[in-house]
Formats: C-alpha cells, sequence, structure tokens
C-alpha cells in the first residue's frame, strides 16, 4: 500500500507541474545591437543607454556607446522595450525597440 500511494502522489505532482507549466522552456535570450545617430545620421559617441521597461526580466545596467555610436543589449527576451539615451551634451530621448525579429545593428536616432 505504502507504494501504490507514493506513485499515486508523485503521478500527481507531475500533472500539477504540467498543467502549471513547470516544465516549459525558458523564452531565448536575445541580443539588440543599435547604432546612436543624431539628426544628420553621425554617430554619437558616450551615450548611455538604458531599458526602462519591457517583456521578461532584463539587465538593470546601461550600455555606453563606443566611438562609432554602437551598443549592445545582451540577455533579452523577444519584444518590445523603452530604452532611455543620455548623451554628454545633455540631449535626452526615450526610444521603443523591437527585439528577436531581426538581426544586424539598427540606427536609433538622438535629437
Amino acid at each position: 500500500m505504502p507504494h501504490y500511494t507514493l506513485s499515486l502522489f508523485t503521478w500527481l505532482v507531475v500533472a500539477l507541474a504540467v498543467a502549471t507549466g513547470c516544465f516549459t522552456s525558458p523564452p531565448m535570450a536575445h541580443t539588440f545591437e543599435g547604432r546612436v545617430i543624431d539628426q544628420t545620421g553621425a554617430p554619437v559617441a558616450e551615450v548611455a543607454v538604458t531599458i526602462l521597461d519591457g517583456p521578461g526580466s532584463f539587465p538593470d545596467l546601461a550600455s555606453l556607446t563606443d566611438s562609432t555610436g554602437r551598443f549592445t543589449l545582451h540577455e533579452l527576451s523577444a519584444g518590445t522595450f523603452t530604452i532611455y539615451l543620455m548623451a554628454p551634451s545633455g540631449k535626452s530621448a526615450r526610444r521603443r525597440i523591437s527585439v528577436g525579429d531581426r538581426s544586424g545593428v539598427v540606427d536609433v536616432r538622438l535629437p
């Protein structure tokens, strides 16, 4: 009898885990590569790029653009994010970006 009870209990635990989604695979991690440009299309260096909101969890760190205006955001879920750009000149902007549906570097314009 104890063996039968343990087996029934095990099946109930497995059924509950499946029903609640415990065995679903985690979302794939994506990387977003961007380039901050000004109104003339010139790259802007040393811009802090911070994620304000988006799906899933995301790093609470700012990425800094290099001399060519490029930055990379790692370990993101697929979806739409809001990023905040802050240039050394004091210019700032909020932009929406899509992660996971394209590859390559995406230009992000700073006013």
